[in-house]
């Protein structure tokens, strides 16, 4: 439904009598007079109120109501292109009419909007990016850190970034960390603090830890870190020293067919690691801080003594577990025997019954883990099971583990669901973490402190005495912390917190820790765009680089502004250029397609299994399509026209070959760029795979989610929550329901129809594409085997055609892209919108919106001469991105 009223009729009424009544604010003509007494008030005046719409009860509606004005432009957008009043109605306006109540709207809207915006906090990443800007740290805010608030589409917008007593508390936590990094703390005022860290508390892979019960059991080890090892999900090291680990833990060997005993203790070694390491490494790449043994069958404490690091985490790992897969890169103390051939070997010898059920499975990719294993075992247990005659062998043994061995990569994740289940596995039931003691400072920290605390004292290097270093030093630390020239009383201010720091006995390093936690908790800090209406030049500065590389200004920048050059738009374009050709760019680019695209819900996304044996260099792939074809077309101001249809795109060959279908190869699993086919049915926006990912469940395609993510982010006509109430639309298993079918029987109400009309055949021209963005002709049917065993036959056939408003017939992707070119202002205008809502951290009003249509109007009359990233430059000289 596009509106929240009854019927669309009663809006268009609504609209047109608020015009009238609003002559206050802005005057209409005589005409908007007549056409509302003409075609609304027979239905809806206060003694008919049609639909039990009283019109008379709008006469207080309040056009500086951003709801109010919102439905006023989506009216205004029925009323120019025919909709409204109803087309069956037999009483219609005349074109002249119709074009004079528009023009009274648009006029209406424009001088009503307004402009005055509000405080912008920083987000998380900004404040992180700032504070390693100002002190030159590595700096990551803690676990615990509030998250950001989306609104309007992303993470940045004002309306979203409130202040709350736990973002405050983490604020002042995060400032004592920031100014520890420079001047560290007495250890005796470090106070040791204990977390205790239940299963489900862990980070772990699918096949590294499964929770059962009261424990989390290990089964499992590979060389890699993410296959085998378990860590503390929200805990990282702050403060460098020793900690102490209490861990509860048994084994878990209760004795099988396959596996009746489990020799000795089981080994648990702990590793420290940097939390934001990568996963994929080798386990040799840790630093092994303990050897511990399990051997007791119930719970037991095992009290260990680290040494850990600051962003370390104390990382579990069962060294001696019975599945050890292969590498080719081993640690020296890798613990290799037995291998995953003799363990299968030994296992079917012993289970003639797991021999016989594993002699019949077909190793492919859906065969995957806990569901297979399900499988597996209930053919393993069926009393049905036929041993007659079996072939139980040496050599057929043999013969049935070479081809386990062949695809280990499927098998032995369901190995290892066996041995969850059945033993043998190591169970960690708690970790509790104490410390720091004995606070010692890592050798890389103190080495770079000796570099960074000289480069904080450097602005008050020509004086001796202390005391006079404090205010030149201040000075210098709060422009750049509070990103303009600081004031004398704001300068006075902070440098008597140091002075009155030292006369209590402190040190001057005391001092000015003091003084930075303080600056860092300041609203000057936290905050940008105090002033209203039109950016001064510092305000203007800080725009433009958290807008373009995600952190405050840096030294050019600030040289820029100084001069005043960047209150010219050559100044500001100048600025602008030099940040897009540079490094910098990359921050913007990657958060901006992340969010625009929602490529953030691919984090931790599986799709069913029956799809593709995911793996990570999928979603890797899906983003860096995304993200390098943005920026090659804003670096090289490609047209408009190839974001939707374009020659080139950047993938993997996760990507390239097992979505797309080609055949490419890339050295090492990198990224790299491909010249599209002429005939590819992907390339763009409208066929990225990780565009229609994100918009699927996993499982089924989402027509409706698809088409309402096209009209919003490329068309510009997001269409309006539907009405509460509105049941979701249940996928037909069986297949014996067509999507249309399914859709048709949803869109029956009449308060659906009138939105639906646009995202159905959007969405049904998408459905040729399924969860993960591979092309299709039909839609799946999936079914067992006599084997249990997940099989694909073609159901129905993909009907994509679809008729959308305007007398426009996509029959399939192409139209869709034909449609978009066609119209490439409305995209061109979207993607702009998007563009300055993410810049300014609001949505940009209506005659807001209106600069922005009038600058793709011209970039596009310009033909070729003009690109987006021509396009992009004008956007940041616009008054729109120039206004709080």
């Amino acid at each position: 439904m596009i509106f929240n009223l009854r019927d669309r009729s009663l809006e268009f009424a609504v609209v047109i009598v608020t015009s009238v009544i609003s002559l206050s604010l802005t005057a209409l003509s005589d005409s908007s007079h007549q056409f509302l007494e003409r075609y609304c008030m027979d239905c809806h005046d206060s003694d008919t109120t049609k639909g039990d719409f009283d019109l008379e009860y709008l006469r207080s509606a309040d056009l500086n109501e951003e709801k109010t004005l919102d439905q006023w432009e989506r009216v205004l957008k029925r009323v120019r292109d025919g909709e409204m009043p109803p087309p069956k109605k037999k009483k219609q306006p005349s074109l002249e009419e119709r074009s004079s109540a528009v023009n009274a709207l648009h006029l209406s809207l424009k001088n009503n909007s307004s402009d005055k915006g509000v405080l912008r906090r920083l987000n998380t990443s900004e404040y992180e990016r700032s504070i390693e800007s100002l002190l030159g740290i590595d700096f990551e805010v803690p676990n615990e850190f509030p998250p950001d608030t989306e609104r309007n589409g992303f993470d940045n917008s004002a309306a979203g970034l409130m202040v709350s007593p736990s973002l405050m508390e983490a604020y002042f936590e995060a400032a004592t960390q920031a100014a520890d990094a420079l001047f560290p703390p007495n250890s005796r005022a470090i106070d040791p603090v204990t977390l205790k860290v239940n299963p489900k508390e862990f980070t772990f892979a699918e096949t590294a830890g499964r929770v059962v019960g009261d424990a989390i059991r290990l089964a499992a080890r590979t060389a890699r870190i993410s296959d085998s090892c378990i860590w503390p999900a929200k805990y990282e090291v702050q403060i460098p020293g020793t900690y102490k680990l209490r861990i509860n833990a048994s084994t878990f060997a209760p004795g099988s067919i396959a596996i009746p005993n489990f020799d000795g203790p089981m080994k648990l070694w702990v590793y420290a690691w940097p939390v934001e390491g990568d996963e994929g490494k080798s386990i040799g790449t840790m630093r092994k801080v303990a050897e511990l043994e399990v051997d007791s069958t119930t719970p037991k404490i095992i009290e260990c003594e680290i040494e850990l690091k600051p962003t370390e985490v104390p990382v579990l790992y069962f060294a001696n577990a019975l599945i050890a897969r292969p590498t080719d890169r081993p640690p020296s103390d890798f613990i290799g025997s037995p291998s995953f051939g003799e363990l299968a070997r030994d296992m079917l010898t012993r289970d003639k019954r797991l021999f016989a059920t594993w002699s019949g499975a077909e190793i492919d990719g859906g065969l995957q883990r806990g569901s297979a294993w399900e499988n597996l075992k209930k053919n393993r247990d069926d009393p049905n099971l036929n041993l007659n005659g079996l072939d139980h062998s040496k050599e057929k043994i043999q013969e049935v583990v070479n081809r386990l061995v062949k695809g280990i990569g499927f098998v032995d994740p369901v190995f290892t669901y066996q041995l969850f289940e059945e033993g043998p596995a190591l169970q960690v039931h708690s970790l509790e973490i104490t410390g720091p003691f004995n606070v010692k400072e890592d050798n890389k920290e103190i080495k770079r402190r000796k570099e960074l605390v000289p480069r904080f004292f450097a602005a008050g290097s020509e004086y001796e005495k202390p005391e006079e270093k404090v205010r030149p030093i201040m000075e210098w630390f709060l422009k750049k912390a509070f990103r303009r020239p600081v004031s004398k009383e704001d300068l006075t201010k902070y440098s008597d917190i140091i002075f009155d720091h030292i006369k209590a006995g402190y040190s001057l390093e005391e001092g000015f820790h003091l003084a930075i936690r303080t600056a860092l908790l300041s609203p000057r800090f936290l905050y940008r765009g105090h002033r209203p209406g039109l950016l001064d030049e510092w305000d203007l500065a800080s725009r433009l680089s958290y807008f373009l590389t995600g952190a405050p200004p840096d030294d050019q920048l600030i040289a820029t502004t100084s001069s005043g050059a960047l209150s010219s738009a050559d100044g500001l374009k100048a600025e602008a250029n030099r940040l897009i050709d540079s490094n910098q760019i990359e921050s913007f680019v990657s958060d901006y397609m992340m969010q625009w695209l929602k490529l953030r819900r691919l984090e931790g996304f599986i799709p069913d299994h029956k799809l593709i044996g995911w793996q990570p260099g999928h979603r890797k792939g899906m983003i860096a399509e995304a993200v390098l074809s943005f920026k090659e077309i804003l670096k090289t101001n490609r047209k408009l026209e190839t974001f939707i249809k374009p020659d080139f795109t950047w993938g993997n060959e996760r990507l390239l070959n097992e979505i797309y279908g080609q055949k490419v190869k890339i050295p090492n699993w990198g990224i790299a760029r491909i010249e599209i086919p002429e005939d590819a049915r992907f390339g763009g926006l409208l066929t990225q795979a990780g565009m229609l990912t994100a918009t699927s469940n996993g499982i089924e395609t989402q027509p409706v989610v698809r088409g309402v993510w096209v009209l919003e982010n490329i068309l510009g006509d997001p269409p309006p929550p539907p009405p509460p109430g509105t049941p979701a639309i249940e996928p037909d298993t069986r297949g014996t329901k067509s999507v249309r079918e399914l859709m048709a029987a949803h869109t029956k109400d009449a308060k659906c129809a009138s939105c639906h009309r646009k995202i159905d055949p959007i969405g049904f021209v998408l459905e040729n594409f399924d969860p993960i963005g591979r092309w299709r002709t039909h839609y799946p049917v999936w079914s067992k085997n006599d084997k249990g065993q997940d099989e694909r036959k073609n159901g129905q056939l993909v009907e994509a055609k679809g008729e959308f408003p305007g007398g426009n017939t996509f029959e399939d992707i192409d139209d869709l892209k034909k449609y978009v070119l066609k119209n490439i202002n409305l995209f061109g205008a979207c993607l702009s919108e998007k563009l300055l809502t993410y810049a300014i951290g609001r949505r940009p009003n209506y005659a807001e919106r209106d600069e922005i249509k009038q600058l793709v109007e011209a970039n596009l009359a310009k033909g070729g001469d003009k690109g987006f990233r021509d396009l992009f430059l004008e956007l940041i000289t616009s008054k729109t991105f120039r206004t709080r």
